[in-house]
C-alpha cells in the first residue's frame, strides 16, 4: 500500500501481559491501513526476575543500556535509523528513559509526531513537588497525543 502509515511504539520490555494487547493492536491497525512496528528492548537488570518477558516474532528487539545512579535507575533505548520517519512515535512516559528527551527535541526541530502512553503522573509519587515530578508536569504538553491508561489519567492529563 503506497499511502501507509507507520506508528512505531516503544516499550522498554516486552511484559507477557501485553502481547496479546499489542497482537490485537496490530491487526486491527493493519485493516485500516496502518503498519504497527513494536519496538523493545530487554528488563533492567532489577527487573529480570520478575520473569514477565512476552516475545512477539514480528516485534523488532534492540539493546537497552541501563545505568543506576544512587536509587535510580536510567536507561537509554536506541532507536533504528530506518525508523525515524514513522507518522507517529509512542512513548512511554518515563522520566528515567533518556531516549525519550531525544524524541521530544526531535519533535521541536523536525516537526515528529510523538505520543504518550501513560498516566500523565507517578501516582505512587508521596510528593509531587520534587524534581521527578516536576519534569512528568513539564513534559506532559511536549506531545502531539496521549494515549492515557484510565479516564483518571486521562483528566489528570487535560
Amino acid at each position: 500500500m503506497p499511502n501507509t502509515k507507520t506508528v512505531v511504539v516503544t516499550q522498554l520490555r516486552l511484559t507477557h501481559y501485553r502481547v496479546a494487547f499489542f497482537k490485537s493492536l496490530r491487526h486491527k491497525l493493519t485493516k485500516r491501513g496502518v503498519q504497527l512496528v513494536l519496538l523493545h528492548g530487554q528488563p533492567d537488570p532489577m527487573e529480570t526476575g520478575k520473569q514477565d518477558c512476552g516475545h512477539i516474532d514480528w516485534a523488532e528487539c534492540v539493546e537497552n543500556r541501563y545505568w543506576r545512579i544512587g536509587g535510580t535507575s536510567l536507561a537509554w533505548q536506541p532507536f533504528p535509523t530506518k525508523l525515524k520517519n514513522a507518522d507517529l512515535i509512542v512513548i512511554t512516559q518515563e522520566n528515567r528513559i533518556l531516549s525519550n528527551y531525544l524524541h521530544l527535541l526531535r519533535r521541536s526541530i523536525h516537526g515528529s509526531k510523538v505520543a504518550f502512553w501513560g498516566h500523565g503522573a507517578n501516582f505512587q509519587s508521596q510528593n509531587r513537588k520534587v524534581l521527578k515530578e516536576s519534569i512528568k508536569r513539564w513534559t506532559t504538553n511536549r506531545v502531539n497525543w496521549w494515549f492515557a491508561y484510565t479516564q483518571m489519567s486521562a483528566a489528570l492529563v487535560e
